[in-house]
């Protein structure tokens, strides 16, 4: 009796992990959900406007990888291979406004050949932990 649970048990968490391998699909496939938001002055900028929506994506996770894990003053860079651009996003101290937890980082950006362009921008974590730029 108990080989027979065991066995059922197993039977289901391997079911289980089919269905999610099934419903994520390939990184590639679909955008991911942002746990950052790009500053509109990033985006709206002239910066923004030369980055295509990899360099967008892998800034932002660039951008949420210094704000959550990132040491004051230590870059975390990010590259988009297709189209040759790349960056990094360099996390400030955090501190508090109001009840929300905040950093400054800046945005360096190198699009083709052009000198590098710099950003500094405020993030706040949301009540529901994800980071949105200040207004």
């Amino acid at each position: 009796m108990t080989t027979i649970k065991s066995i059922g048990g197993l039977l289901l968490g391997a079911l289980l992990l089919a269905g999610c391998s099934q419903s994520l699909g390939n990184p590639g496939d679909a955008p991911t959900p942002l746990s950052s938001q790009l500053p509109p002055a990033l985006l709206d900028g002239p910066i923004g406007k030369a980055m295509t929506d990899a360099d967008r994506r892998a800034a932002a996770d660039a951008e949420y990888k210094a704000l959550e894990f990132g040491r004051t003053g230590t870059p975390v860079p990010w590259k988009n291979r297709t189209s040759g651009h790349s960056g990094e996003v360099v996390p400030g101290p955090g501190y508090k406004v109001n009840v929300l937890d905040c950093r400054d980082v800046t945005h360096t950006v190198t699009i083709e050949e052009q000198p590098p362009l710099s950003l500094r921008a405020t993030s706040c974590r949301q009540p529901e932990g994800s980071w949105r730029p200040a207004a």
